[in-house]
């Protein structure tokens, strides 16, 4: 609900959110709403339309943290190479392909919390019969997998080759650069 405000300057009109907390709360009966079958298959597939856009943007964000690390990594060797500082610059960018390699490992992990309910809703919109099958579950879905792959999988997720690659090539390279150095 929106109200109309006089704008002070110029005279014309500027609309601003009623405060919704001076509204008396609305009760209602969820007893009594009942949602059609072509309604929940409408909700269902707008979810499922979220859910796809929404783990292509987590691709999107992993690749931008691949091309940061990468950036950085051979930033930091360049000025490594130039400066005559191989030991201790090397080792900067060992730490740092390391700290991309978490961020992308975390981004990979609330990516992957999103599969479960996209299946789950593609199995539904084609005939599967599920049990406790809920419509409009986006962030119970969501938290429950978190919690799952953070807990129990979250090493599967880190060492796949598509989060890993090229963190583990950099790390090893200026690892093996910087004990090369400790003389």
């Amino acid at each position: 609900m929106e109200e109309k405000v006089n704008s002070e300057e110029g005279g014309g009109k500027k609309y601003r959110p009623s405060n919704y907390l001076d509204e008396k709360p609305v009760k209602i009966d969820f007893n009594e709403i009942s949602i059609s079958g072509e309604k929940v298959i409408d909700l269902l597939k707008e979810e499922y339309y979220f859910l796809q856009s929404t783990i292509e943007e987590y691709d999107k964000k992993a690749i931008t943290i691949k091309a940061w690390s990468i950036t950085f990594s051979l930033a930091v060797l360049a000025t490594a190479l130039a400066s005559h500082e191989i030991h201790d610059l090397s080792l900067l960018s060992c730490v740092s392909a390391v700290l991309f390699w978490i961020i992308e490992g975390y981004w990979r992990i609330f990516q992957q919390s999103f599969y479960r309910r996209s299946l789950d809703i593609e199995m539904f919109l084609n005939g599967k019969k599920m049990e406790k099958f809920r419509v409009v579950n986006v962030m119970g879905s969501f938290n429950y997998n978190l919690k799952y792959l953070l807990k129990k999988n979250w090493w599967s997720t880190f060492f796949k080759p598509q989060t890993c690659l090229p963190y583990i090539l950099i790390s090893i390279v200026t690892l093996i650069m910087w004990l090369a150095t400790m003389q």
